[in-house]
């Protein structure tokens, strides 16, 4: 692929992104202590939570200052949610999803994994993709089903940085968009 194409296509992934979160749209959250969240782009000032949430949860924190323009975070007060995406060719890499402990079971990371989705699908891209190793179960109510790793697309997996710290043991799931 030409220099010229990839730019082009990233440029046509951060203006889908931009389109579908120009706005900080409030989500209602019926349970318990939060009513209302924010879902909206990370920030700078968010890394340091990002970076809390990604470690108390056992996934990587790498990539994530590169790419901070690529994560929503859902917010209610303080930032309580984190979910990634990363864009290569026709296909995404969903990573990074944790939620505040005690802020699990609420809907709140079905609503930024949503999130992501739309994403993929306004900037056209194919197929949505992810490594997991707690998340299986999660993941399959919108009908990613496994795959071998292998059959992630080679430029998907060496651009993202899980190729390195997700162990080959992981789940490797698939969603045609």
């Amino acid at each position: 692929m030409k220099q010229d194409s990839k730019e082009n296509m990233r440029k046509k992934y951060a203006q889908a992104f931009t389109n579908l979160y120009a706005l900080n749209e409030m989500e209602e959250f019926s349970k318990d202590i939060v009513k209302k969240y924010a879902i909206r782009t990370a920030i700078n000032a968010d890394l340091s939570v990002i970076n809390k949430l990604l470690s108390e949860n056992g996934l990587t924190t790498s990539g994530v200052r590169e790419n901070l323009l690529n994560f929503l975070v859902a917010e209610c007060e303080d930032v309580v949610g984190v979910i990634g995406i990363e864009f290569a060719g026709h296909g995404v890499m969903i990573r990074s999803l944790a939620i505040s402990q005690e802020l699990r079971r609420r809907g709140m990371g079905a609503a930024l994994f949503n999130r992501c989705l739309e994403i993929a699908r306004a900037a056209g891209s194919k197929n949505a993709y992810l490594l997991t190793n707690t998340a299986e179960q999660f993941v399959a109510r919108w009908g990613f089903h496994k795959i071998q790793r292998s059959e992630i697309p080679v430029d998907l997996m060496q651009s993202s940085t899980l190729n390195n710290f997700c162990p080959l043991s992981s789940s490797c799931m698939k969603l045609e968009l």
